[in-house]
């Protein structure tokens, strides 16, 4: 299949809709885990970017989607050879914004920021798919093929 940019819109709400099911499951982890005494409020945390990542990652390495990117039928794949990404790419992909995410309260700021990124490049890549060698582009959804062709002339 050609590949298709994903409409920036399209990866907004799937963000959105993965945030949404990251900070459910942080909320649930966290109120468990003090619950139970398996660790306190501090280390609560840093639950929500270990939810986030934990849900993210085997996704987009096994699948190329998440729960948000299969509802909006995009997806994640590998720039030169379209691609699942793998582990290698997906966890690059989530390690800039994790990294800067940890950075409390104003480490947020940043990590929006790196997603943010992808409203201002042509083909709407943000700096985690540029430093992971990745693109987002529309799932075909007739097909369970992970590869699209013709991406050599986007990879610039």
């Amino acid at each position: 299949m050609n590949a298709r940019i994903a409409p920036i819109s399209a990866r907004l709400v799937a963000r959105f809709l993965d945030f949404l099911v990251i900070v459910v499951c942080g909320i649930l982890i966290s109120i468990i885990g003090i619950h139970t005494g398996l660790f306190g409020t501090p280390e609560a945390i840093f639950l929500l970017p270990l939810a986030a990542f934990l849900y993210e990652t085997p996704l987009i390495t096994t699948r190329g989607q998440t729960l948000g990117k299969l509802l909006l039928r995009v997806k994640v794949v590998g720039i030169e050879d379209g691609l699942v990404p793998g582990w290698n790419k997906a966890l690059r992909r989530m390690v800039l914004p994790m990294a800067i995410a940890l950075v409390l309260v104003v480490g947020w700021i940043g990590a929006l920021l790196v997603y943010a990124s992808s409203l201002w490049h042509d083909l709407h890549r943000g700096w985690h798919d540029h430093y992971a060698k990745t693109l987002v582009v529309s799932a075909n959804m007739r097909s369970h093929e992970h590869e699209c062709s013709n991406l050599s002339l986007l990879n610039n």
